[in-house]
């Protein structure tokens, strides 16, 4: 299966306007003024998951 990576954005500080937009459709952690934010976008949608569980297995998170 090929993954081509079709949108990649990264936010260093959510506006509190985006910030509250987002809030409206969020589900789980709604997102704080200040936080920052990524966007992917692969294809095949699905394969998502895959690399989202790759990059946490290898993330020394605290």
């Amino acid at each position: 299966m090929k993954i081509s990576l079709r949108t990649f954005v990264f936010l260093d500080a959510l506006q509190p306007q985006l910030a509250s937009y987002l809030a409206t459709s969020s589900q789980g952690f709604l997102p704080v003024p200040g936080d920052a934010c990524m966007w992917i976008e692969v294809a095949p949608g699905m394969a998502v998951h895959h690399l989202s569980n790759i990059a946490l297995k290898k993330t020394n998170v605290r």
